[in-house]
């Protein structure tokens, strides 16, 4: 039998890919055998470290915890029949709690599959199979089977995007096994729309939506009323820990040049953004690390006490320039600066002096 076209892979590959790229570095996971596909490609992932666990329970509600402590989603993999069902418990607890939660189990083949091969009145058909999506649909967003290989990305996209916007909470792929096994060539496979504007949003809100994206965009016209703007989505968008692609704003391209894919025309927008998708790791590295410098330095609370700080710096400098200018009054006319009392009796001495000079 002669090898694989390099440029195909296994779908379980393409799902690992597709975790990595959104930021997803640990997945909960109890092996079994109706998910090795998914096990091998998750677990020996470079990106992405697996948590074992001894119970799919332990494995749901470690990955809800997770997603409240990181702000992201969590990732679960369990194994077909009883693996999924024993998940169920923890799905629960993200969906009446919000949490934004993906469950990726594996499922027996699909000829052997009621999702996918239906025998009416029988309750199973494959070994160890059970119908995971009607059980878990009462407590997701989204339960599907991922019976086409073709559509793995999109599914995926649309799994994420359900999961991460509007109110949270868990959504659950199944995948057999012969899907998980199935070679495809990443590049031709279908994807759902790239571009999502939310509107406007909570502040608290942004870290958990732009979770779900893979590159945040700034593409301000350049005339002469946004000649002199200094955008705040920068530094949101550093928050999120996201690449970001800008055309040449003064004051991104004099502060942030060495962060941010800056491009002048719309080709060059488009490489920025295929060159932010597929930057290296370690250049990736050296931008947070600038990033997690600036944000220290360009917090709302910081900038908040250095405006009070130059406020009360400027008072004081007045102050004291004001006290200074009294003295130096004082120091030249110290009688007329005594108060209006001390200046009426001075005139009339001054007066006085006078007539008795002219009666002489």
């Amino acid at each position: 039998m002669s090898a694989p076209a390099p440029s195909k892979i296994r779908v379980a590959e393409v799902v690992a890919q597709f975790l990595a790229a959104r930021g997803v570095r640990h997945v909960f996971m109890l092996t079994g055998g109706g998910a090795m596909f998914l096990n091998d490609a998750i677990g020996f992932h470079p990106a992405i470290q697996p948590v074992f666990h001894h119970h799919e329970q332990a494995c749901a509600m470690a990955a809800e915890a997770y997603a409240r402590v990181s702000g992201g989603v969590g990732v679960i993999n369990v194994t077909t029949g009883p693996g999924g069902i024993n998940a169920l418990n923890g799905v629960f607890g993200a969906w009446t709690d919000s949490v934004p939660m993906l469950v990726l189990s594996g499922q027996v083949k699909r000829e052997t599959c009621l999702a996918t091969t239906p025998v009416p009145g029988l309750r199973q058909l494959g070994d160890q199979e059970a119908e995971i999506v009607r059980m878990a649909q009462p407590i997701t967003k989204s339960a599907v089977v991922l019976a086409d290989p073709q559509q793995v990305r999109l599914e995926l996209e649309r799994a994420w995007y359900t999961a991460t916007h509007g109110r949270p909470g868990p959504v659950w792929i199944d995948i057999p096994i012969d899907v998980q096994s199935s070679l495809v060539d990443p590049d031709s496979l279908p994807r759902a729309a790239n571009l999502h504007y939310p509107g406007r949003q909570e502040y608290a809100d942004l870290p958990r939506i732009l979770k779900g994206t893979d590159v945040c965009l700034m593409p301000f016209a350049r005339n002469e009323a946004t000649r002199f703007i200094s955008p705040t989505k920068t530094l949101e968008y550093m928050a999120a820990d996201r690449p970001i692609v800008s055309t040449p704003i003064q004051d991104v391209e004099r502060f942030y040049s060495d962060i941010v894919f800056l491009a002048e025309t719309p080709d060059a927008f488009v490489k920025q953004i295929e060159a932010a998708l597929t930057e290296a790791p370690e250049d990736r590295a050296r931008k947070q690390r600038r990033e997690a410098k600036i944000l220290a330095e360009q917090a709302w609370d910081a900038i908040a006490e250095d405006m009070e700080t130059l406020m009360q710096t400027a008072w004081q400098r007045s102050l004291v320039g004001a006290m200074q200018h009294q003295a130096r009054l004082v120091s030249r006319f110290p009688a007329t600066i005594t108060g209006p009392r001390r200046q009426i009796r001075i005139s009339g001495a001054a007066l006085s002096e006078r007539k008795s000079k002219t009666d002489d």
